[in-house]
């Protein structure tokens, strides 16, 4: 299925709650911290900005332009994972489609470790660029 971007009423949806999938390329065992040589694949709960803005008081400020997702321990995005997208599959004005609702941006040092959330930034916060910088 091709990954696309949001619209109508896909960028008011709350997703707090619901199923996402990570794709990367990053470590998938903490304990041996080699990158993947296979494309991993991970499902994981969106949950609320103020119980990751808990999570991360100490080490970074957590804003409506970020989302948090997971915190479980054993699931989460990791080191080499960055830039990687956060994805839903919805079924939008056509046949079920990956929607990019995120990319990964920072989580906790070991992660799937704790059950601090990843952080991940919100790409319907960037929209309008997106959209105006976007060339054929």
């Amino acid at each position: 299925m091709p990954i696309c971007m949001m619209s109508g009423p896909l960028l008011t949806k709350d997703y707090v709650n619901l199923t996402t999938e990570v794709a990367g390329w990053g470590v998938y065992d903490i304990d041996v911290p080699k990158p993947a040589i296979v494309l991993q694949t991970i499902k994981l709960t969106v949950v609320e900005n103020e119980r990751c803005a808990k999570s991360f008081k100490e080490q970074a400020e957590i804003g409506p332009t970020q989302m948090c997702v997971g915190g479980d321990v054993g699931y989460d995005s990791c080191s080499g994972d960055s830039g990687g997208p956060l994805m839903k599959v919805e079924v939008h004005q056509g046949p079920p489609r990956y929607y990019l609702l995120g990319v990964v941006s920072f989580g906790a040092k070991r992660c799937g470790a704790t059950t601090m959330p990843g952080v991940y930034t919100r790409i319907v916060s960037y929209m309008t660029w997106i959209l105006e910088n976007m060339h054929e």
